[in-house]
């Protein structure tokens, strides 16, 4: 096959996945996948769809880089989605009130409450405002020390020799 004929990814707007495939189905079988954990997030479940064995997806991670590349492609996408769906959700989201296992109406509407979610909005504080709302922890040493390492280590070594002097009746065993 010359290089004319063939097929270039490119020309459908999808880059390579795979430097080197190892039969025809793969890069299309790891480009369903990688849709699929765009959109789930979930390397098992989107193995399944792409009808692989998530074990391809560690391998082809571990052995190519363009696989590599478009994977850590799938999960900024996957980051970036979660992150809008938080911000949506720290926000504050829409619950319906229910009393007594009926949802609630007044002048014939349906009564809704907003929900926020306090801790997640703390999370999103730091990660965009990160120098107001970062965690401030402050720590004092106080008292000196004061020592001579050398000082100490001759100390040390003197009284060793000295130890040894009196067990052995006299005579030193360390050289001096």
């Amino acid at each position: 096959m010359n290089e004319q004929s063939k097929p270039n990814p490119e020309q459908n707007g999808d880059e390579p996945i795979l430097s080197q495939p190892t039969n025809k189905a793969t890069p299309r079988r790891m480009r369903e996948f990688l849709r699929a954990y765009a959109e789930s997030g979930d390397i098992t479940a989107a193995a399944k769809a792409a009808g692989i064995h998530r074990s391809l997806h560690y391998a082809k991670i571990e052995s190519d880089a363009a696989y590599r590349k478009a994977f850590q492609t799938a999960q900024q996408e996957i980051g970036e989605r979660l992150e809008a769906a938080a911000v949506r959700y720290a926000m504050g989201t829409r619950k319906l009130v229910f009393y007594q296992g009926q949802p609630l109406r007044q002048d014939g509407e349906l009564v809704y409450e907003t929900v926020h979610d306090t801790h997640l909005m703390q999370l999103l504080l730091k990660r965009f405002l990160p120098t107001e709302y970062r965690e401030r922890i402050s720590q004092e040493i106080s008292g000196s020390i004061n020592f001579n390492l050398a000082e100490r280590l001759a100390a040390a070594r003197a009284r060793l020799i000295e130890l040894d002097r009196k067990r052995n009746g006299g005579t030193t065993g360390m050289a001096g």
